[in-house]
């Protein structure tokens, strides 16, 4: 009888215990601080100024400097597949937009109050780097024009060229869910199939599309032309 009520006991105490620990902020209450905030998976907190000037992340567009005064916050998430674990590292952007990747660089230097030296964090100790979608139409490629004319068939162009606010990238159609060009300007916005998504000037180029007629057509794509970008599913 002792033994089961030492056991309870001890069985309370654990639960307590885990309970107790700190759990990893929901994106929604994330604080919002005038200063740079770094929140450790250890539930710590620190408060400063980050001294770095870009944050180095690989994605899908390639190796990106992203200026810092652009990210809003930075989420790190672990990702599981089949029997492996990855981490990876979710921007978000002052204008909404989003992008994941991987950390290119160790670290980021942290200038915290009170020390003339800045910290060195690396970036599996960070949970959260805080900072002060359009459904794809069924079937083929889709590309709708701005006088709405349509035509439907099979992207040839491998990747479009884009000048985005973080410097030029290239974007690989098969990873592309949509292209919308934003109401009275150049911009688009492109959605890619993880869900992410980048705002950006689409440089003139020439875009291939063969379509159901077995002809190639060249279609020469700018901001002012093109409305929209539906790719089939890869």
């Amino acid at each position: 009888m002792k033994l089961r009520t030492v056991q309870s006991v001890l069985a309370l105490l654990v639960l307590s215990w885990a309970l107790a620990q700190p759990q990893p902020p929901e994106l929604s209450q994330l604080p919002v601080v005038q200063a740079d905030t770094v929140l450790f998976r250890n539930g710590d907190r620190l408060i400063g100024q980050v001294v770095d000037a870009t944050i180095g992340i690989e994605s899908l567009l390639g190796t990106l400097a992203v200026p810092r005064q652009l990210v809003r916050f930075a989420v790190q998430q672990t990702r599981f597949a089949v029997d492996q674990r990855s981490e990876v590292t979710i921007l978000f952007f002052q204008n909404g937009d989003r992008i994941t990747g991987m950390p290119a660089g160790p670290g980021i230097s942290f200038q915290i109050t009170g020390s003339a030296t800045p910290l060195a964090v690396s970036w599996p100790l960070i949970n959260v780097l805080a900072f002060p979608v359009v459904d794809t139409p069924p079937g083929p490629d889709q590309i709708i024009l701005v006088n709405n004319d349509w035509l439907s068939g099979v992207i040839e162009t491998e990747v479009l060229n884009v000048q985005t606010g973080f410097g030029a990238a290239q974007i690989a159609v098969r990873q592309l869910r949509s292209a919308l060009r934003a109401s009275g300007g150049r911009n688009f916005t492109f959605t890619l199939r993880n869900g992410d998504r980048i705002t950006a000037d689409l440089p003139e180029q020439v875009l291939r599309l063969r379509v159901a007629e077995g002809a190639t057509l060249e279609l020469t794509v700018r901001g002012d032309n093109l409305l929209a970008m539906f790719p089939g599913e890869a």
